[in-house]
C-alpha cells in the first residue's frame, strides 16, 4: 500500500466546504500544483520587478506582459500572460548519446512507476503517458535546488545529464512532433501534438531564470491567474483548456478544491496521439469472440483479425507482436505472458526485458486476433513520486524551489495525471495530461503464426527511431472503461 500524503495547509483550511475528489484514470494528464505556507501576495501585478536571470548572457532580458487567446467553455478570452523575450532556441548539436541517455531515462522512469501504481489497480486495466510524466516534472526539477533537486533527478534518472537535460529535452521533443507535420502524415490523418501551458499568481514574482527557461526550451510564457481570490474560475480555464488540447478526452483532469487561495503556480502539460494503422483491420472480420480473464471468468469481446507480416516473438511463455502505424516511426508493441505466467512476468518485466524481447524478434506471417478496447485512467502521482524517492518536494518545510520564486517557500501541493486509450480497426486515439500544483509552502515463417490476444496484455506505445515510450498499459479487460 501506498502512504498516504498528510493534507496540505490549503487542503485544511478548505475540508469543511470543498469535497475531496479521487484523481484521474488512464488519459494522461499529468499536473503539479505548488502551493504557498503563506497568505500574504501582492494584489497587482508589478512587471518593474527584478529578478534574477537564466545566465550571464542574459542580464538584460526583460519580462513582456501579453494577451493570449483561450478557449473556455465554448467561448473564447482573453488572459494576461509574461514571458520572457528570449526566442525558443533551435535544435542544438548534441553528442548523439545525450539525447539517447534522455530516452533511456524516460525509459527506466516509465517502468519504475508502473510497477508503483499496478497494486492499486487489482484486475483493472491500466494506461498511462510516461512521457507526459517526465516532460511535466522536468519543468520543475530544473528549477529545484538543493536536496530536492537531487531526489528528483535520482527518480527521474536523468541526474547523468547535467546541464544538458533541457537541451536534449529541447531536441526530444523537436523530433517527436515531427513525426505530425510531413504532407504524408497529415494526409493520413496522423496527429501528434504535445503541448504545455503554466499558470501563475497575478502579482506574483516570479524569478527571471524561471522564465527564461520556459522561453528558451519550452517557447512557453506564464500564463497569469487569480488563484487567491478566484480558485474556480482558475480551475475551470485549465480544464478547459486540457480538455482543447486532447479533443475533449481529458476533462476535469484538476479536481474540485484541488486550486486554493494558497496555489501560486499550475504546470500543465497535455498529449494527443491519432494514428491509422500501417495495415488497418477489415470490419467484417470483426467477431464476438471469448477473452479470458485473470479471475477465471470470461467475457465477449469484439475480436479483430488479420493475416499480415510483422516482428514478432512466440515461446511457450509469452506472445509479442508489433503493430506499425501508417507513418512508419511510431508502433505498439503488444506482449501476452501465458495465463500461469501473467503475474509473475508483470512483477518482472523491465526495460531491460522489453530490450531482450526486442532483440529475440522474427520476421514472418502472422494470424494476429486482437480485441477492440477502450478506457481511461486516473492517478494521483503524489503517492507513488513520493513512495519512489522524491518526498522533498512534496514537504512544505524542505521543498527548495527558490529557483521559481523567492518571494515565499513553495512546494508540489499536487500532482495529478489522466490518460484514455481507443484500439480499433482504423487504429489509435490516446491522450493524456499532466498536471503539478505548487503552492507556498528474423527468418520469415513457413506458416503464419498464431497470436490471438484473448487474454490479459501489455502494450507499449513507442516511438520507433528514438525508442521513447509514449503510452504504457495493459489490458485486463477489453470491455472495462
Amino acid at each position: 500500500m501506498l502512504k498516504k500524503r498528510r493534507p496540505t495547509i490549503g487542503e485544511r483550511s478548505l475540508m469543511d466546504h470543498k469535497k475531496k475528489h479521487s484523481l484521474f484514470y488512464w488519459m494522461v494528464l499529468f499536473g503539479l500544483v505548488f502551493t504557498s505556507a503563506c497568505t500574504a501576495v501582492k494584489t497587482e501585478l508589478s512587471p518593474s520587478d527584478q529578478i534574477s536571470n537564466l545566465d550571464e548572457t542574459s542580464q538584460n532580458v526583460q519580462q513582456n506582459i501579453m494577451t493570449d487567446t483561450i478557449n473556455q467553455q465554448g467561448a473564447e478570452m482573453n488572459t494576461e500572460m509574461i514571458k520572457s523575450d528570449l526566442p525558443r532556441i533551435g535544435v542544438e548539436n548534441l553528442p548523439p548519446e545525450t539525447v539517447s541517455n534522455l530516452v533511456l531515462a524516460n525509459n527506466q522512469f516509465a517502468f519504475d512507476f508502473y510497477s508503483q501504481i499496478r497494486s492499486k489497480y487489482t484486475n483493472e486495466n491500466i494506461v498511462i503517458s510516461p512521457y507526459s510524466i517526465n516532460l511535466s516534472l522536468a519543468m520543475v526539477s530544473g528549477s529545484a535546488s538543493g536536496q530536492t533537486q537531487t531526489e528528483m533527478h535520482q527518480v527521474l534518472h536523468d541526474q547523468d545529464l547535467g546541464d544538458q537535460i533541457y537541451p536534449a529535452w529541447n531536441n526530444l521533443s523537436a523530433e517527436i512532433e515531427s513525426r505530425a507535420n510531413s504532407p504524408k502524415t497529415q494526409e493520413a490523418g496522423f496527429d501528434l501534438k504535445i503541448t504545455n501551458a503554466i499558470w501563475g499568481q497575478a502579482g506574483y514574482s516570479f524569478e527571471q531564470t524561471y522564465l527564461n527557461l520556459l522561453a528558451k526550451y519550452y517557447g512557453a510564457g506564464l500564463r497569469l491567474a487569480d488563484f487567491k481570490n478566484e480558485p474556480e474560475t482558475a480551475r475551470l480555464q485549465i480544464n478547459d483548456w486540457v480538455a482543447e488540447q486532447t479533443n475533449q478526452h481529458i476533462m476535469d483532469l484538476i479536481p474540485d478544491g484541488a486550486i486554493h487561495p494558497l496555489t501560486r503556480l499550475a504546470v500543465i502539460n497535455a498529449v494527443y496521439f491519432k494514428a491509422p494503422w500501417r495495415f488497418p483491420f477489415q470490419s467484417e472480420n470483426t467477431n464476438q469472440e471469448i477473452f479470458f480473464q485473470r479471475n477465471g471468468e470470461t467475457v465477449e469481446v469484439p475480436m479483430m483479425h488479420q493475416t499480415q507480416d510483422l516482428s514478432y516473438v512466440k515461446t511457450e511463455e509469452l506472445s509479442m507482436v508489433v503493430f506499425p502505424y501508417s507513418d512508419g516511426k511510431l508502433e505498439m508493441v503488444f506482449i501476452q505472458p501465458s495465463a500461469d505466467k501473467f503475474d509473475v512476468f508483470e512483477q518482472e518485466l523491465t526495460l531491460q526485458t522489453l530490450k531482450s524481447l526486442r532483440e529475440q524478434q522474427k520476421w514472418g506471417s502472422v494470424r494476429f486476433s486482437l480485441p477492440r478496447y477502450q478506457f481511461s485512467t486516473d492517478v494521483n502521482l503524489s503517492d507513488a513520486l513520493i513512495e519512489m524517492g522524491m518526498p522533498s518536494a512534496f514537504d512544505p518545510d524542505r521543498a527548495d524551489f527558490s529557483n521559481i520564486t523567492k518571494e515565499e517557500q513553495i512546494y508540489i501541493d499536487a500532482a495529478l495525471h489522466k490518460a484514455f486509450i481507443d484500439v480499433n480497426e482504423e487504429g489509435t486515439e490516446a491522450a493524456a495530461a499532466t498536471a503539478i500544483l505548487l503552492a507556498g509552502k528474423g527468418m520469415p515463417a513457413k506458416e503464419p503464426v498464431e497470436i490471438n490476444l484473448n487474454s490479459p496484455f501489455f502494450f507499449i506505445l513507442q516511438d520507433r527511431e528514438t525508442g521513447v515510450i509514449l503510452f504504457y498499459g495493459r489490458v485486463m479487460n477489453p470491455l472495462e472503461d
